[in-house]
């Protein structure tokens, strides 16, 4: 396992990074835009404003969980599997209470495509972090998987968020 987390270490190191400064980017946009982003009548920018802030957030924390150099193979994929499970039943639960028009496959996924694409990394998150729990070491290559089409996800929110509050 140390083997491949060596590998990987750059890869997490840039996600990172890359996460904290598009996040922080988003927060400054956000301010610029404050009146455009927090009337009550403009509910949907706060909608994306929030999924672009959770993606970059879930690959910060995931990427700060791996590189801790305590967590054994088994703790670090019950870690990841957790909380790949938390945003995804967050994540549907925010489609299902939400607008019905708006819902996607059984009322349950997403429907816009980068919601959709987040969702899908959760689940690959928390799908891999159940298989490295249990030894298939691996499994932790879709981990990254996930944190890339992540950071993917939140850039196309973002780009969507800053086009609806720039109108």
């Amino acid at each position: 396992m140390i083997e491949l987390l060596d590998i990987w270490r750059g890869f997490w190191t840039a996600a990172i990074i890359l996460a904290g400064t598009l996040l922080g980017f988003l927060f400054v946009a956000a301010a610029i835009r404050a009146k455009e982003c927090f009337a009550e009548e403009r509910r949907s920018n706060q909608v994306l404003l929030h999924q672009a802030i959770t993606a970059y957030a879930s690959v910060a924390m995931i990427g700060m969980l791996i590189l801790m150099p305590i967590l054994t193979q088994r703790r670090l994929g019950l870690a990841i599997a957790c909380f790949g499970a938390l945003l995804v039943v967050v994540s549907s639960w925010r489609v299902v209470s939400g607008p019905k028009d708006l819902g996607g496959l059984f009322g349950a996924v997403p429907a816009t495509p980068g919601e959709l694409l987040a969702w899908v990394s959760y689940v690959m998150m928390a799908w891999a972090g159940v298989k490295l729990m249990r030894g298939v070491v691996h499994s932790f290559d879709w981990v990254s998987v996930a944190a890339w089409l992540l950071l993917a996800s939140g850039m196309s929110i973002s780009i969507q968020f800053l086009r609806k509050t720039s109108a």
